[in-house]
């Protein structure tokens, strides 16, 4: 009996000194790992540039929606195809010089609520276009005289006139804005590198960003009481294109 004890009294001593043992080289080799794996932090100068392009617009955008309400939903149709018809041939007539594109079609019934009852009133369609008047001599008074066209045909909405450019001319700007950006990080940069004594080794990355503010007009024309016989006449200002860019530097003493 006595020898079973100490048999087991000395694994018992063995197992501790192994599982020791153990222990002792996972921490030293995961100290070692850590070792190997760490690397000196690399040095670097962050800087955002901006730049900024202007220009004059060359088209306003009239958002419009034509309705018309009716017994039956044919009716609608018929009635805004109609009004359709007609818009498109003034608009032919005027001498302006525009384009037109569907943004939606919708068609859908309208009720009265008289308590929990509910009444079929009719069907409302409506014909959401966009308008685009490029500009010839003055948009202002162009972009007006659509407007007024629009406004003389049926029961149309206009939702809303902003001022832009072409889709060119619009891609040229972000081009160039973004060359001033860029222009402007490096410029700062080297600026930051020359006081603090320090040298450009390359870029890290950049990214991009942009902001493009089509102008919504300014109302310039008829006051309420003339509303029937002056000219509406908008004032277009100038389209504006915003470019950022967020450039990291690698820099050395």
């Amino acid at each position: 009996m006595e020898t079973v004890k100490k048999v087991a009294i000395s694994l018992a001593m063995a197992l501790a000194v192994a599982l020791a043992a153990l222990s002792s080289n996972a921490i030293y080799g995961s100290i070692v790992a850590q070792a190997n794996s760490s690397e000196a932090p690399e040095s670097t100068l962050h800087v955002v540039g901006y730049g900024e392009v202007l220009a004059e617009p060359d088209r306003a955008e009239i958002r419009i929606s034509i309705t018309s309400l009716n017994f039956s939903a044919s009716d609608a149709v018929s009635a805004v195809a109609g009004i359709y018809d007609e818009l498109c041939s003034k608009l032919n007539e005027s001498g302006l010089d525009w384009d037109k594109k569907t943004l939606g079609y919708t068609i859908r019934p309208v009720y009265d609520y008289y308590g929990e009852r509910r009444v079929l009133k009719g069907y409302r369609a409506t014909h959401s276009l966009l308008i685009t008047v490029v500009k010839q001599e003055d948009l202002g008074v162009e972009a007006g005289k659509a407007i007024d066209i629009i406004s003389s045909v049926g029961n149309n909405l206009i939702d809303s006139v902003r001022f832009t450019v072409s889709e060119e001319e619009l891609n040229s700007m972000k081009d160039q804005a973004l060359a001033l950006a860029m222009k402007n990080a490096k410029h700062k940069a080297e600026l930051l590198a020359e006081a603090g004594g320090f040298m450009l080794v390359g870029v890290k990355s950049v990214s991009i960003g942009y902001e493009y503010r089509p102008l919504y007009p300014l109302y310039k024309g008829n006051v309420a009481e003339e509303a029937f016989t002056a000219p509406t006449v908008l004032a277009p200002s100038t389209v504006k294109v915003t470019s950022s860019v967020s450039v990291t530097y690698l820099i050395a003493s």
